[in-house]
């Protein structure tokens, strides 16, 4: 996963996991390696022992281009017995854009005995036009045999009652809800007017898209992720969406209610068909940099509650769901800003959205409908509140934001009807 990030922000991401993480895990983000060019750090590490405590399923290895200007190809060279690449990876290699930031997630092997030790991974990164520059970095991992019986059986618990139900019957009513809105004429319709293709090549795509969902599997894995699920882009694959797995992180997800499970499902495949063939062909910045000149009132600066809540309360909220929408909206600037801005996120929570509110692909979204939802619920639907404060964000009024949504979902030209999505 690639992601665009300034280093201010990336330094203030850092130390949000680190507070947040020394708080209530004990576990925190280690910088392994950093110089002017880039910085490489994993998540995780136990903060009173300063290794990571096995058994865990993985290591998320984070690698960041500090420099504001070019391009910087980084290789994984060797690596020791315990990492285990993901999709037989042998060597990774990736070129990573000027401050941006990649995620290797490395399996680790279990069969490595108790106590303490490192595992080694020998990495190059070259500054087109300069020299390699080539170094080594070791990781602490411990296993303590005295826990270690115990650990596995804890472990085992979490993964039955993950596999319960994370199962085939779930992914398949999320991928029925899929085929359902692929295969409406009316969606056909508005892709093939999105992107001026003609009936046939429409028909392939939506074919790829359906053979794409008859091949999805599950990962469940117990991951120091903040988040509950995700899939890896196609990068590593000859062609992209297929094969793709959703990755669980039953660590998070086991305590979701049927609806959030299916709907973390429904958002992930999104990010899998999207990596095939886009729905609509947005700019990357549509939602984070299109934003209205008018507005004022929603600036992502504003960071007291209670002038949010204020806010929400003049857009027809009532006092319960301003304060929760207000309460999301806050955590998620601190704490997980892409999805805020990203496209591809902002996408798979409308689809989401658009589920949650039982909507064909011919009806629109409203704002009394978004706000008769949420003022009815005394715990509002996270997706709804994820919307919402992707509309805060924006800066557009809450009219114009539905209207740009709408004419992203329904592949029409923006409408400034007050109403619509």
């Amino acid at each position: 996963m690639e992601i665009l990030i300034t280093e201010n922000q990336y330094n203030r991401v850092v130390l949000n996991e680190q507070s947040k993480n020394n708080s209530t895990q004990g576990s925190t983000r280690k910088v392994l390696y950093s110089d002017n060019n880039i910085s490489i750090t994993a998540d995780g590490i136990d903060a009173k022992s300063g290794a990571y405590i096995l058994p865990k399923s993985e290591v998320d290895i984070v690698i960041y281009n500090k420099n504001n200007s070019s391009p910087i190809i980084v290789n994984i060279e060797k690596s020791s017995p315990i990492f285990e690449f993901f999709d037989g990876e042998k060597k990774y290699s990736k070129q990573i854009g000027s401050q941006f930031v990649d995620v290797i997630t490395v399996g680790l092997n279990q069969s490595i005995g108790e106590g303490r030790f490192t595992g080694n991974l020998t990495f190059a990164y070259v500054i087109p036009g300069k020299a390699p520059v080539v170094k080594s970095i070791n990781i602490p991992f411990v296993r303590e045999g005295t826990v270690k019986g115990e650990e596995i059986k804890i472990q085992n618990e979490i993964f039955y009652r993950c596999k319960s139900k994370y199962n085939s019957n779930l992914l398949k009513k999320a991928t029925d809800w899929w085929r359902k809105w692929l295969n409406n004429p009316s969606t056909k319709d508005r892709f093939a007017k999105s992107f001026k293709y003609d009936k046939s090549t429409v028909e392939k795509h939506f074919l790829e898209y359906n053979n794409i969902l008859s091949q999805i599997p599950i990962e469940h894995v117990i991951s120091d992720r903040r988040a509950g699920g995700w899939v890896r882009p196609g990068r590593f694959r000859f062609t992209s969406g297929y094969d793709l797995p959703i990755f669980v992180n039953c660590r998070l997800v086991n305590d979701y209610d049927e609806n959030e499970a299916l709907s973390l499902l429904i958002h992930e495949i999104q990010h899998i068909l999207n990596d095939y063939h886009k729905f609509h062909p947005y700019e990357d910045q549509s939602y984070s940099d299109n934003r209205s000149s008018k507005d004022n009132t929603s600036s992502p600066s504003k960071k007291n509650v209670t002038v949010l809540k204020k806010f929400l309360m003049t857009q027809g909220f009532n006092d319960n769901s301003s304060d929760k929408i207000s309460n999301t909206y806050l955590w998620m600037i601190e704490n997980d800003e892409i999805h805020l801005k990203h496209p591809d996120e902002v996408m798979s929570t409308l689809s989401e959205v658009r589920r949650y509110l039982k909507l064909t692909p011919n009806q629109k979204i409203t704002k009394e409908m978004l706000i008769n939802t949420v003022n009815g619920q005394e715990y509002p639907d996270n997706d709804i509140k994820t919307f919402l404060s992707q509309w805060l964000y924006s800066k557009k009024t809450l009219s114009d934001f539905l209207s740009f949504s709408n004419s992203i979902a329904m592949g029409k030209p923006n409408t400034t009807d007050r109403n619509l999505a």
